[in-house]
């Protein structure tokens, strides 16, 4: 059995791999000498040993501490050789997020919004006569769930308006909602 090593390394005066040879096996670890945590990149290509070890590892070796990275056991009569890559990066500190205990208070868009429902003719009507004057809207399914929907609920409850006696099309223009808009004649009243 014959044996080559090379080693790429970035820094290797923070993390040095340990190569610890026995006669029926090679493991190498990983040993931290310095006084912070390092973020490890670890990977082995190996030609003869038992298994192929070209999986990267990405593991935190703790200050001053040896970590285990992996285990070779090369075959008989087989040239074995490896080369590994060790990158070595200072541990990256965890960013805390501070959830807000205020809600984000949405508002609805200024643009043209319609809520229909399928198959409710006076909505397919006025989304039809829409397209015939090429007025750009968002048609928005009021049996769907959305942020729109969501919003449009926001307003039936601040105004006190019990959404099961409304009814349909409704339409937002410039955050205002207007309720049972029918012909075209009443969406350019909105618009102007």
């Amino acid at each position: 059995m014959s044996l080559f090593t090379l080693a790429k390394a970035q820094d290797t005066t923070k993390v040095k791999i340990i190569e610890e040879k026995t006669k029926k096996r090679i493991m190498l670890s990983a040993e931290n000498v310095t006084d912070k945590s390092h973020d490890v990149f670890f990977m082995v290509n190996a030609t003869g040993f038992r298994r192929s070890a070209s999986r990267p590892m990405i593991k935190t070796i703790p200050a001053k501490t040896k970590i285990h990275l992996i285990t070779l056991i090369p075959l008989a009569n087989v040239e074995s050789k490896y080369d590994y890559r060790l990158i070595v990066q200072d541990k990256t500190t965890n960013i805390g997020i501070r959830k807000d205990h205020n809600p984000i208070k949405l508002k609805l868009p200024e643009e043209l919004l319609v809520f229909t429902r399928k198959n409710h003719i006076p909505s397919q009507e006025l989304i039809a006569q829409l397209k015939v004057e090429k007025i750009t809207y968002e048609e928005v399914d009021f049996d769907e769930t959305s942020v729109h929907r969501e919003l449009l609920n926001n307003h039936f409850i601040a105004k006190n308006i019990n959404k099961d006696s409304v009814k349909l099309p409704i339409v937002s223009f410039k955050k205002d909602i207007h309720l049972e808009v029918k012909t075209i004649d009443a969406v350019r009243k909105l618009l102007n």
